[in-house]
C-alpha cells in the first residue's frame, strides 16, 4: 500500500514537473539565426537594383513628338529682292515659327513633317547707302515652307538630355509684294525666291516630365538657332 502511495506521489510529481517545462517552453518564439552574409546580402540588392536601372535606361517605347518654336534669324531676308539704284534699309522679321510632328520609331531615329512660316519687310531707298526720308519701294515677303523632318538622336530616349541632329528638306511657298511708295503701284518683276526649302540644326531635348520638355537647336537653312516646347505621346 505504501509502495503504491510513493510510486503515485512520484509520478504526479514527475507529470507536474513536466507540465511546468511545456508551459515555460510554450512561451519562447524560435528564433533562427542565418549565417553572417549580410555583405553577400547587400551586394545582391545592389546588383538587382542596378539591373532595374538599366532596365529601365535601355527600355524604348514608340512615340509621336511634337515641337513649338521660334527661330532667329529668319534666313529669308537674304531672298529678298534687290533693285538698281536702291539700297535695301533695316529689314523688320516675324518669325520664323516653327513646328514638327513627328514618330520616333526606334532609339536613334524619327520621321515626320516640318513646318515653318515667317514674314519679312524691308524699305528700299534711292540715296545712296543712307536710311533717311522716305522710302523708294515698301518690300513685304512671307514664306511657308513645308519639310519631310528626320531627326537623329545620339542619347538614350530615357535620358533628361538628349541630343540630336535635325535634317529636313521640302518646298518654299512664297507669298511676296513689292510697292512703289509714290504711287501705290506693285511692282510685277521681282522674280520668285527658290522652291527648294531645307534646315539642317544640331539640339538638345531637356526633359521637364514624362511627355513634356524644352528644345534647343542652332543650325542653317530656315533659322540659325530655335528653341520651343516639345511633346511626346
Amino acid at each position: 500500500m505504501k509502495k503504491g502511495i510513493l510510486l503515485a506521489l512520484f509520478i504526479g510529481a514527475g507529470f507536474t514537473a513536466l507540465m511546468a517545462q511545456n508551459n515555460k517552453n510554450r512561451g519562447r518564439i524560435p528564433v533562427y539565426k542565418t549565417p553572417s552574409n549580410s555583405n553577400v546580402n547587400n551586394s545582391s540588392y545592389q546588383r538587382n537594383q542596378a539591373s532595374q536601372r538599366a532596365v529601365r535606361y535601355n527600355s524604348f517605347e514608340p512615340s509621336v513628338n511634337i515641337s513649338i518654336g521660334y527661330g532667329l534669324p529668319s534666313v529669308d531676308e537674304k531672298r529678298m529682292a534687290d533693285f538698281f539704284g536702291a539700297n535695301r534699309g533695316n529689314a523688320s522679321q516675324n518669325g520664323t515659327w516653327m513646328g514638327s510632328l513627328d514618330y520616333r520609331f526606334s532609339k536613334s531615329t524619327s520621321l515626320g513633317v516640318m513646318v515653318t512660316h515667317s514674314n519679312v519687310s524691308a524699305p528700299y531707298y534711292i540715296n545712296s547707302g543712307a536710311d533717311y526720308g522716305d522710302p523708294y519701294v515698301n518690300g513685304q515677303q512671307k514664306n511657308t515652307a513645308v519639310m519631310v523632318n528626320m531627326v537623329n538622336y545620339f542619347g538614350n530616349s530615357n535620358s533628361a538630355v538628349n541630343p540630336y541632329l535635325r535634317t529636313a528638306a521640302g518646298v518654299n511657298i512664297w507669298d511676296q509684294t513689292y510697292t512703289e511708295v509714290a504711287n501705290g503701284k506693285p511692282m510685277d518683276y521681282v522674280t520668285e525666291p527658290g522652291k527648294f526649302a531645307y534646315q539642317a540644326s544640331l539640339g538638345a531635348q531637356i526633359k521637364l516630365s514624362k511627355n513634356a520638355g524644352l528644345f534647343l537647336e542652332a543650325g542653317y537653312g530656315k533659322y540659325i538657332a530655335a528653341g520651343g516646347l516639345t511633346f511626346s505621346f
